[in-house]
């Protein structure tokens, strides 16, 4: 199974159904200097994953993805993205999928700074995830 929302009600309906194997889930963040500059970062790369679901596979092309999530703001998307320099924020929604039981999350670093995140997780987030999940596998994709 994958997923992008931390429900165990999935999970259950998933088992119940017969569903067997992996639970895998994707843990949207956005390291970067500052939470302002994840902030923009953020709302400028991942606003469209707001727009919904049903609308964006007819979306023909960048303009029209740029007009559908037009409306929302860079808080909206600070809601639904964990921002910022500091673990903490990207921490909780991290053990909240860990917690739901799911057993391989994929983080995924919003925007064009990869290097900077590599460092970030190696630095600060994945000794504090192998020390909290010691069986876990911690590298990154």
């Amino acid at each position: 199974m994958i997923t992008t929302v931390p429900q165990v009600d999935l999970i259950e309906a998933f088992r119940s159904a017969g569903g067997k194997g992996p639970l895998y889930a994707e843990v949207p963040m956005c390291y970067a200097a500052s939470e302002d500059k994840a902030r923009e970062i953020a709302h400028r790369f991942h606003r469209w994953s707001l727009a919904g679901g049903p609308v964006m596979p007819e979306l023909p092309d960048t303009n029209t993805f740029a007009a559908a999530s037009s409306y929302i703001t860079p808080d909206d998307v600070a809601e639904e993205v964990s921002l910022g320099p500091s673990s903490e924020p990207h921490l909780k929604p991290i053990h909240d999928y860990i917690e739901a039981g799911f057993d391989h999350l994929v983080l995924t670093q919003i925007g064009p700074e990869q290097d900077p995140f590599f460092e970030f997780f190696e630095r600060q987030l994945r000794p504090t995830l192998s020390a909290d999940i010691p069986k876990a596998s911690t590298r990154p994709n």
